[in-house]
């Protein structure tokens, strides 16, 4: 998969000037998926959550799907369990 920070990476290499400004999203969207916890971020962005979310975070589909197979597999899991018992 072609990333953004891909993109953004090749941009930088090639001598463009970009504003520390333009990396908020990406920040947010990476650092909400590896430690989902909105108040920590939006506290280091300067943001509320609500703000956060609404403006600062995207999704893809891979990312939902990760969260959708891992939920879906706790829940296997747990069902597995309660039939052993």
């Amino acid at each position: 998969m072609y990333h953004k920070n891909n993109r953004m990476a090749i941009h930088l290499s090639r001598g463009h000037w970009t504003p520390l400004y333009g990396f908020r999203t990406s920040f947010a969207t990476n650092n909400m998926r590896k430690t989902p916890n909105a108040a920590l971020i939006s506290s280091i962005m300067g943001n509320s959550p609500k703000t956060l979310i609404r403006f600062y975070t995207q999704s893809d589909t891979e990312m939902e799907a990760e969260r959708i197979n891992g939920y879906l597999s706790q829940r296997s899991d747990q069902a597995s369990k309660e039939k052993i018992s």
